[in-house]
Parts: C-alpha cells; sequence; structure tokens
C-alpha cells in the first residue's frame, strides 16, 4: 500500500490576503534589462514560478512548492548552459519533417482565423455573382491589407516575419488558417474554437458587430504578434564542408572555449572561429 500523505493544513482567513499579495508580487516583478530579449523573459519566468513556489510553501502546500521549485530550476539550467532536463527534450518527430510551431504561435492564429471567419460572416465583402470563395479572398486580402503585422505569424517565422517565398503571402496564409483551426486538434486550439463557436458567434446580435468583433480579434492578433521573440539561427555559408562529428573529449574542450567567450556562440561558429585563427597563425608572414 502506498504511504498516506499527511493531511494539508491551510487557514483559510489569511488564504486571499496572501493571493492579493501573490499577485502584487508578480506584476511587479523585473529581472533587469539585458541586451538578449529571450534571456530576459527567461529569468522573468524564473523569478514568477520561484515566487509561486514560496507561495505554496507560504499556505502549507510543501509537494506543489517542490513541483514549482523545480521547474524553475529546469530554466535555470538552461540559463546556465547545463544540459536540459529530460522534460524539456522535444519528442522526436513523428512526421519526420518540419516540427509544429509554437503553442504561441498558433493561438495567435486562432484569433486571426476567428478574426476572417467574423469578416465573411458579416456579408461585408459579398457581392452579387460572387462565389463564397472569392469573398473570403476579398475578406483576407483586405485583413492583410489593414494588419500587416500578421505576417510574422507566417513561415518561415523568425523576427522578420517575412516569408521568402512569394507564393506564400499573408492572405493565402489566412485562408490556410481559417481551414486549419477547426480541425486542429491541440487543446488549446480546439477550446478556443468551442469558445469562438458557442459563445462569440451567437452572441453577436447583428452583421455590422460581427465585423467589429472579426476587427478586434485581428487586430489583437496583429499587435500580440508583435511581441513574439524567437530565437535568431545563423545558418553557415551554403558554400563549404560539413563536419560530421567531433568525439567526445574534443566537444567537451569546445564547450570550454564557447564558455570563455563574451559573446554567446554555436558550436559551428565556435569552430568556424577557432579554425580561422589556427589558419592565420599558420599563414607565413610575407
Amino acid at each position: 500500500m502506498e504511504a498516506e500523505k499527511a493531511a494539508i493544513t491551510i487557514d483559510a482567513a489569511q488564504l486571499p490576503g496572501k493571493i492579493e499579495q501573490l499577485i502584487l508580487d508578480l506584476l511587479g516583478m523585473s529581472c533587469g534589462s539585458t541586451d538578449d530579449p529571450i534571456t530576459e523573459r527567461r529569468r522573468l519566468y524564473i523569478a514568477r514560478i520561484n515566487r509561486v513556489g514560496a507561495f505554496f510553501r507560504e499556505i502549507g502546500v510543501e509537494e506543489l512548492a517542490i513541483h514549482f521549485g523545480d521547474h524553475a530550476n529546469i530554466l535555470f539550467g538552461i540559463e546556465e548552459g547545463q544540459h536540459p532536463d529530460p522534460i524539456m527534450e522535444p519528442k522526436p518527430n513523428p512526421r519526420r519533417g518540419r516540427r509544429k510551431d509554437r503553442y504561441d504561435v498558433w493561438r495567435l492564429r486562432t484569433h486571426a482565423a476567428h478574426g476572417i471567419e467574423c469578416l465573411i460572416l458579416s456579408e461585408r465583402f459579398r457581392k452579387a455573382g460572387c462565389s463564397q470563395k472569392q469573398e473570403a479572398s476579398e475578406a483576407t486580402q483586405c485583413a492583410a491589407k489593414e494588419f500587416p503585422g500578421l505576417s510574422k505569424l507566417m513561415r518561415p517565422i523568425g523576427s522578420t516575419g517575412q516569408n521568402k517565398n512569394r507564393k506564400i503571402t499573408l492572405a493565402s496564409s489566412l485562408l490556410s488558417w481559417r481551414s486549419t483551426v477547426p480541425k486542429n486538434a491541440d487543446p488549446m486550439v480546439s477550446g478556443s474554437e468551442r469558445e469562438f463557436r458557442d459563445h462569440i458567434l451567437k452572441a453577436a446580435q447583428s452583421k455590422e458587430e460581427l465585423f467589429e468583433i472579426g476587427r478586434a480579434y485581428l487586430k489583437s492578433a496583429s499587435d500580440d504578434a508583435a511581441l513574439l521573440q524567437f530565437a535568431e539561427r545563423k545558418r553557415p555559408p551554403k558554400d563549404g564542408v560539413l563536419l560530421r562529428r567531433l568525439p567526445p573529449s574534443q566537444m567537451k574542450g569546445l564547450d570550454r572555449w564557447i564558455a570563455r567567450q563574451s559573446s554567446k556562440l554555436s558550436r559551428p561558429e565556435a569552430i568556424r572561429q577557432i579554425l580561422a585563427q589556427a589558419l592565420k597563425k599558420l599563414t607565413p608572414r610575407i
């Protein structure tokens, strides 16, 4: 038999005050400015998670305090360059192709898709002899023109938010998201879809209100897309030889060399710099 867990005693009278203080502490937290916005964001997450863990310790729920503390330590380990905890390792991609995009990107794509749906249902773009496909195309082109910031949600995703493939436009992406979102099995996307169908659409009183709801969805997604942060990945030149593997001893030495540098380097970039330095020393002086 499993050992019985100790009974948890919580002072209900003090709980509202402690929750209020927790919220104020979380909202008031900052981690200091850094050159890297992703590092700054991670440090803020660590501080807030630690504070939530301290809250559970204050009210006597030690098990939850340990869970939040472990989560903060995992993020801190990533910040310190440690090997990530297995819980942070992504699963192998079953499709053997590109990985699914992040949840926050799909959350905004879902809002954009709902915005397009509202624009179409408002019948603002309905014309005589116009098919439903043409009507949807008109709505997406109007949305793409008014909210170009949504382009940051396109592939390839990055800090510029630009897709170099000219065949893929923001308008075509909006149409794609509109058809994909209702079929998406992700819990976050499907939950947002149910709320949109069961509550937002049913609450709209007129076609004009649907149009304004659609614009509000699109504006919110565009504004939030501007705040998305993506890690920059420097690609090596296409002309060159690809190094396959390094022995473990050399890999450790390479990591130690990277740790001593003033700026963060990827392993391929570090190898290129070390090789350039070595070749420079070997080049005979004229």
